[in-house]
C-alpha cells in the first residue's frame, strides 16, 4: 500500500479513467469491425462513407489540433500518391506521351511531423520522458532542431509559447502550453487493484480481460499519444 497526496490522487483517477475510455472505445470498434465484416468471395452489396478529419485553426491549437492536421496532412499525401505519384509512373513505364502534371507534394511536412528521426513527435514524446520535462524546455528543443526547415516557423519574440506549421492547408500555431498539459502530464500507471473493484463489470471486464486474467500483472502504463496516433495512421 502507498500512500498519494491529493493532487498525485487525482492525476491517478484521471489516469484510469482515460484508459477505461480508450479501451472501451477500441473494444466499440472491435464489435462493429466483427459485425459488419464478411469474408473475402462472398456476395455483398455495400457503400463505403469515409470520414474525414476537418482541419482546424483555432485562436489557441493545442496537441489535440496538432493530431487532427497531421491526420489531414497523410489524407492528403494518400491523395497525391495515389492520384499523381504512382499514376504519372504508370505513364512512364507505359511509354504514354502526356504532359508533367505538376502537384504540391505535402511529404516534407510529414517528415517533419513524425516520419523522419528527430521529428516533432519523437521530440515531444523525449521530453515527455524526462521527469523535469516543461513546456518551456519542451519548446526550446523544437526550436533548436527544426527553426530552420521549411515548414517549421519560429515565432520572433523568445516570450512566444508557440511554434508554427506550415500545413498544405495554411499556417498554424500550436501553443505549447496547451499541448503540455496533455503531452507533459504526469505519467501514473493503472493499478489492478482498481481495475479488480470494477471487475464484476461485464463492459470494464471485456476491454481488460487480459489484465484480468492474469494474476502476474501488477499494472500497466496509460499509452503515449505521440506514439500510437501516428501508427494508426500508416497506410
Amino acid at each position: 500500500v502507498s500512500t498519494l497526496s491529493r493532487e498525485q490522487s487525482v492525476d491517478v483517477r484521471d489516469a484510469f479513467v482515460k484508459g477505461i475510455y480508450g479501451r472501451l472505445f477500441v473494444w466499440i470498434v472491435s464489435k462493429i469491425n466483427n459485425a459488419i465484416y464478411r469474408p473475402r468471395g462472398t456476395t455483398r452489396s455495400a457503400i463505403g462513407v469515409l470520414d474525414i478529419f476537418g482541419f482546424e485553426n483555432f485562436n489557441t491549437n493545442s496537441f489535440e489540433q496538432f493530431c487532427i492536421n497531421f491526420a489531414n496532412e497523410n489524407l492528403q499525401q494518400f491523395f497525391v500518391q495515389h492520384i499523381f505519384k504512382l499514376e504519372q509512373e504508370e505513364y512512364n513505364l507505359e511509354a504514354i506521351n502526356w504532359q508533367h502534371i505538376e502537384f504540391v507534394d505535402n511529404q516534407d511536412a510529414l517528415d517533419l511531423i513524425a516520419v523522419k528521426q528527430l521529428n516533432i513527435m519523437a521530440l515531444i514524446d523525449e521530453e515527455a520522458k524526462f521527469p523535469k520535462g516543461t513546456d518551456q524546455t519542451m519548446l526550446a528543443k523544437l526550436h533548436k532542431t527544426h527553426g530552420t526547415h521549411r515548414n517549421y516557423l519560429k515565432p520572433k519574440s523568445d516570450i512566444n509559447t508557440s511554434f508554427g506549421m506550415n500545413h498544405f492547408a495554411g499556417v498554424v500555431f500550436y501553443d505549447t502550453r496547451a499541448c503540455g498539459q496533455v503531452c507533459l502530464a504526469p505519467k501514473y500507471f493503472i493499478s489492478i487493484n482498481l481495475l479488480g473493484i470494477l471487475s464484476p463489470s461485464i463492459l470494464i471486464k471485456c476491454p481488460y480481460h487480459l489484465m484480468l486474467a492474469s494474476p502476474t500483472i501488477s499494472c500497466t502504463p496509460t499509452l503515449d499519444l505521440t506514439s500510437s496516433f501516428p501508427s494508426s495512421l500508416s497506410w
